[in-house]
């Protein structure tokens, strides 16, 4: 029998997961996903924006030679070649049931939802703050429990305008009390004479 895939990315997030061994992060979901499968722990971003990182990621090749070179979103509008074929064409042709859950950032989401075959997925979830697509993902992964398919997943991490607005909150800390937004609106400024790890 086939493996299902769930491929989880997100913006910014780094390798801050207890999975990745961050004690002071608590992901027991995450970390029971990465006990039971496959953790990436040698990997390299391709590029320093979303887009081409992310064409990378999900062709197998490098954003210049699949025409990705810079954002999707206007004003930019870059696009995958044609001819290119996305993770979820190729899993979708041998079978799979292909799901996009969430911000993919290779097209317009609005063209995602409108024709999800365009990068081959069957069914395309729209990007909302994490709470309310995690329960829509429940639902709709709850309804095939008796599939016959294998399936494929494709999650992507909520908009930045969702997070930036509040609606995405960190964990609550250890005593219980809510904590900031996970990002600020406005980076904080950071001194040219520090160094950063990656």
């Amino acid at each position: 029998m086939r493996p299902n895939i769930l491929l989880l990315n997100a913006h910014d997030l780094g390798r801050h997961l207890s999975c990745y061994g961050r004690r002071t992060i608590v992901t027991p979901a995450l970390q029971a996903l990465s006990d039971q499968g496959v953790t990436f722990d040698n990997s390299f971003c391709t590029a320093p924006q979303c887009s081409p990182s992310r064409a990378a990621l999900h062709t197998g090749r490098y954003p210049h030679a699949v025409g990705m070179m810079g954002l999707a979103h206007a004003p930019f509008n870059w696009r995958l070649h044609p001819d290119e074929q996305h993770m979820a064409q190729r899993l979708y042709a041998v079978g799979y049931e292909t799901a996009l859950i969430g911000n993919q950032h290779l097209t317009e989401s609005r063209l995602m939802l409108e024709n999800p075959a365009a990068l081959g997925f069957e069914t395309a979830l729209p990007d909302a703050p994490a709470g309310e697509l995690a329960a829509e993902a429940a639902t709709f992964l709850s309804r095939r429990t008796e599939a016959a398919r294998p399936f494929t997943w494709r999650w992507g991490s909520p908009s930045r305008t969702a997070r930036m607005t509040g609606a995405v909150r960190s964990p609550t800390t250890r005593r219980g009390s809510a904590s900031r937004p996970t990002f600020r609106s406005r980076p904080k400024r950071v001194p040219t004479s520090r160094r950063c790890r990656a």
